[in-house]
């Protein structure tokens, strides 16, 4: 959960810093235009700061799409792993964005991620369903 949320941090950060960098295209863009440079000059600063703005606009729609996709979708309290029988030492268990590697032989037990870590817990009736 903290690796996310960090990612998500960093993530937004940069966002904010890419935002940043449009305004500041925008106010170079509208001092040039406002200046009294010849009209080649303008026209060549300013095509040179609409690149610039279409690559950070890029950027930002990127950094938007990483954003919703680290965000999950589901919630992963409802994943569990029942064993109904022995898991053996060395199996590596993955549920949502923790893993878990067993280290000793365990039976009849549930694993889920309770969003700190991965529990293992022994098995109850209820959990046979």
């Amino acid at each position: 959960m903290l690796l996310k949320k960090k990612i998500n941090d960093s993530l937004e950060k940069e966002l904010d810093l890419k935002n940043k960098e449009l305004k500041d295209i925008e106010e170079k863009t509208d001092v040039i235009m406002s200046s009294s440079m010849d009209a080649n000059s303008k026209n060549a600063v300013k095509k040179q700061l609409v690149l610039k703005k279409i690559k950070v606009n890029n950027e930002i729609q990127d950094l938007k799409r990483q954003l919703t996709e680290i965000i999950p979708t589901d919630n992963v309290a409802n994943h569990k792993v029942v064993c109904k029988g022995i898991m053996y030492a060395n199996t590596k268990i993955t549920i949502g964005w923790m893993k878990h590697r067993v280290r000793q032989d365990i039976s009849y037990s549930k694993i889920y991620n309770d969003g700190n870590d991965i529990s293992v817990v022994p098995l109850n009736p209820s959990d046979l369903e």
